[in-house]
């Protein structure tokens, strides 16, 4: 039942969570595939699998770091949906853009700044000085429609 293997794996610990961690950065998958996280035995919860945030919580429990901020650039990758909903409902130049190392969310004459953070993460903890959209990058993953209402009624 998995008893013997869990005081293997016990004196060995280091040497398990080393290899996650190797497995989750070397994968290329957009959340889950069957390189990184997904077997025939979690097929039931492969939807919820995300191997971003699988990383993000082992780094927090290898190393204590837990990074609340996304880069310019994960962040731009994580809004390109709203981007593209943006772009088809307005049929201009309206979308996320980049000004001066900032994300902004732009629609008809409505501009605000967005930031995307780490899930792992509670918005309070989010340096926020500038009044911006906060959105989870988990939400852009699984519920993009709650993302997208969100910045709407942000914006309205």
């Amino acid at each position: 039942s998995g008893a013997g293997y869990s005081s293997r794996v016990a004196d060995l610990i280091d040497e398990v969570l080393n290899k996650a961690e190797e497995i989750l950065v070397s994968c290329n998958c957009d959340s889950s595939c069957h390189k990184c996280l997904r077997h025939f035995w979690n097929q039931h919860i492969h939807k919820n699998l995300d191997r971003r945030t699988g990383l993000q919580l082992l780094r927090w429990v290898m190393y204590g770091i837990l990074e609340a901020e996304l880069s310019i650039t994960e962040q731009k990758q994580k809004l390109d949906i709203i981007d593209k909903i943006i772009k088809l409902q307005s049929g201009n130049d309206d979308g996320v853009i980049e000004e001066n190392g900032q994300l902004f969310v732009k629609i008809e004459s409505n501009c605000m700044p967005v930031k995307v953070y780490s899930s792992m993460c509670a918005p309070s903890s989010i340096k926020n000085d500038k009044g911006a959209i906060l959105l989870p990058d988990r939400l852009l993953g699984v519920a993009v429609p709650i993302a997208w209402r969100i910045i709407k009624e942000a914006l309205c």
